[in-house]
């Protein structure tokens, strides 16, 4: 297959990327109508539908809220490690805020048990230990 065009049977819509001076989305046209929106820049798991650029900005604010609060539920429920582990996935703003959601002895806690498991993680050194 030639380099630069699409597979049999995948229709590759057109891509926006669009700014209201806040949020920065990628509209992908659908060949249904509409658009399906993303914005890897903001959050990376943020995915929506619209019909419209205004209904584009609507839509992707509600599910970055509806992400951000499922993620403190979410958060809140797991064990200190698992708390751990998981905040090395998420972008520093969304780390920052999902930290100040917690009490302030759990959250030093979390930030010392953090520290302890990415140094547990480190790579090991030539003689194999680490």
């Amino acid at each position: 297959m030639a380099q630069g065009k699409a597979r049999e049977g995948w229709n590759v819509g057109k891509h926006y990327t669009v700014s209201d001076g806040e949020l920065v989305l990628t509209l992908e046209e659908v060949e249904e109508g509409g658009y399906v929106v993303t914005s890897p820049m903001v959050d990376p798991e943020l995915v929506t539908e619209a019909e419209t650029l205004s209904e584009a900005f609507y839509m992707a604010r509600d599910a970055l809220e509806t992400l951000r609060e499922s993620r403190v539920d979410f958060f809140g429920e797991l064990p200190l490690e698992g708390r751990a582990r998981l905040l090395d996935r998420f972008p520093e703003a969304e780390r920052t805020r999902l930290l100040r959601t917690l009490p302030g002895d759990e959250r030093a806690a979390l930030q010392k048990n953090r520290r302890g498991w990415c140094s547990k993680a480190r790579r090991p050194t030539r003689s194999g230990r680490r």
